[in-house]
């Protein structure tokens, strides 16, 4: 019996593997090391802890595992398939790219190799290479909708937005879950100030699936961070129609009507808010502050006391509550609140 035929019978292998399917990559990552211990010229033991240490976003130990696989076994393309993830994982692109064409020149029909690949070339700027990278990698998995998805990405990359939402329609129809996948997309954008590239993909994400609170609740964030305040009240709305009972839909819209001083239609907002979410510590500051801003001073505080019971150690609660104490004269209380907000955070001053 070879090596990797006693590998695999290995009691360690078949935990190793029993715990990826399991999602329990530490004690992979345990079972792997075993592995490599007793098989350490075995290509498989170190494919197998490159992969654990890999899901545990230990990079360079991955990186190293899928090299010594590499140099056990060169022919080996699931190797250089984990070398390359690993690679983009780093953002070393072309180290990247040159793994994955080892593994398709070792293994054409490695759809997954191609769509990284195509991911590689995509974050290269490499457009043309990028798609047809993906195309391969759609023709080999035809009913793979996340091949679709990434082929739909490269094109959102390169403004291909109709060649775009055709493959994302396609990614859809085999998997209705994906959509979500979009709103975090523009999150991300929208978080790291790509507001343009924010606004596309929920275009997208719209020809696909108008009808998503979740989508609109999203395209009201884009357009508060492009100063768009009245749009985002028309978004958050929509969301609402959608879906009446999102406590964040009207916590976001009180959001904006306070940023509008429409202080009564915030505070409806944030009382719809707290009334389908009782805890919701953001919404009973926000009210607070709502209540303080109309000249409701004592109803503000009792808002902030209400926060401060469900979440005592937020200290930009107690700062907020002793800006409105002292917006009532009530100096003694004011100063107690910025003494405790100070305790918790330093920084604060007052």
């Amino acid at each position: 019996m070879s090596t990797e035929d006693t590998l695999y019978s290995d009691a360690d292998m078949i935990a190793a593997r029993d715990a990826f399917l399991d999602g329990d990559y530490v004690e992979m990552l345990k079972r792997a090391k075993a592995l490599v211990d007793r098989y350490p010229e075995s290509a498989q033991a170190y494919f197998w802890l490159g992969g654990a240490h890999g899901r545990l976003k230990s990079t360079d130990d991955a990186i190293a595992a899928y090299k010594r696989a590499i140099e056990l076994k060169p022919d080996f393309d699931g190797a250089w398939y984990g070398l390359g993830v690993q690679y983009h994982s780093s953002k070393r692109w072309e180290d990247a790219i040159s793994a994955q064409k080892q593994a398709i020149t070792l293994n054409p029909d490695h759809a997954k190799a191609w769509r990284s690949l195509g991911l590689a070339y995509g974050m290269s700027e490499r457009y043309d290479d990028a798609i047809a990278a993906q195309r391969q990698s759609v023709a080999l998995e035809p009913h793979a909708a996340e091949a679709w998805e990434e082929l739909g990405l490269t094109y959102t990359m390169c403004c291909r937005n109709d060649d775009a939402i055709a493959a994302y329609t396609q990614a859809i129809k085999l998997k209705p879950d994906l959509i979500a996948r979009w709103y975090n997309q523009s999150r991300k954008f929208r978080e790291s100030g790509h507001f343009d590239k924010a606004a596309v993909v929920l275009q997208e994400a719209f020809v696909l699936k108008p009808d998503d609170a979740r989508g609109w609740i999203e395209l009201g964030l884009v357009c508060d961070g492009t100063g768009r305040k009245e749009e985002a009240v028309g978004a958050y709305k929509q969301a609402i129609k959608l879906k009446p009972d999102s406590d964040w839909a009207w916590a976001f819209l009180g959001n904006m009507y306070l940023e509008l001083d429409r202080y009564d239609d915030a505070i409806a907002a944030y009382q719809q808010a707290i009334k389908l979410k009782p805890d919701f510590v953001d919404a009973w500051a926000s009210l607070g502050c709502a209540y303080a801003c109309s000249g409701r001073h004592d109803d503000g505080i009792a808002a902030l006391r209400q926060a401060i019971k469900l979440k005592p150690d937020y200290a930009e609660t107690w700062h907020l509550l002793g800006d409105i104490y002292q917006q009532a004269g009530n100096t003694t209380e004011a100063a107690d609140a910025f003494r405790r907000a100070r305790e918790l955070k330093p920084e604060l001053s007052k």
